[in-house]
């Protein structure tokens, strides 16, 4: 079951294993230093979070509009990676739009009632072709992963999750030092194997044809 913390209390965590002050702009680990390892670190805990549980496992749809006459739609600030972009023409009725070719971006005109919109990823924005002529509704589905921002967020966690965290942290401060973080490094590994070997597997599928009647009419594993 996920346990929500704040980042502020995992970052306190880090401080006293590492026998910090408590961080201000002067000290040797500043307040925005240790935002940023975390920061990063938390991006590193989606990586090994994907690869164990699935590259969809922080996939989620948010719903973007459209402006007349602005060619572009800025994405979410959570948004790690798109994986689909939908117009919500109308009830029921939805128009794949798919990803244009850079020859493609100056070939569409006369708004989307002539033609089936494409798109281009643009530096935290979805480039719309040819440019929307109203106000539509797309569909974005996409990424998150787990963003931090400020000390203030908070991080939904499984088992595991928020002692990897803090202890990818630890090991960092331990390099800025110049100092051994290999005990840190040991324990963050343990808890990367913690974190694989709790993955939930899905039970709704069938992988294999067992005989559970020992009917000789049924395929056994060994019959292949």
């Amino acid at each position: 079951m996920p346990v929500t913390f704040l980042v502020s209390a995992a970052l306190e965590d880090v401080r006293v294993r590492c026998d910090l002050p408590t961080y201000t702009t002067t000290t040797p680990v500043t307040a925005a230093a240790i935002l940023g390892m975390v920061t990063g670190s938390a991006l590193s805990l989606s990586g090994l979070v994907r690869a164990a549980y699935g590259a969809d496992f922080f996939e989620t749809s948010t719903d973007l509009t459209t402006q007349n006459g602005l060619g572009y739609v800025s994405l979410p600030e959570n948004c790690s990676s798109v994986r689909r972009l939908v117009w919500v023409r109308g009830t029921d009725d939805y128009v794949e739009i798919e990803r244009a070719s850079q020859d493609e971006t100056n070939a569409w005109s006369g708004g989307w009632s002539n033609s089936t919109p494409v798109y281009r990823l643009r530096s935290g924005t979805v480039a719309l072709f040819p440019t929307p002529l109203a106000a539509y509704t797309i569909r974005l589905t996409h990424d998150t992963g787990i963003i931090v921002t400020a000390t203030t967020d908070t991080i939904s966690a499984e088992a595991g999750w928020r002692e990897w965290l803090v202890l990818d942290v630890c090991r960092k401060i331990r390099q800025r030092q110049q100092k051994d973080g290999s005990d840190f490094l040991y324990s963050q590994q343990e808890q990367e194997v913690l974190i694989r070997s709790l993955v939930p597997r899905d039970r709704g599928g069938i992988t294999q044809v067992r005989d559970v009647y020992d009917m000789p009419t049924r395929a056994r594993p060994w019959d292949r």
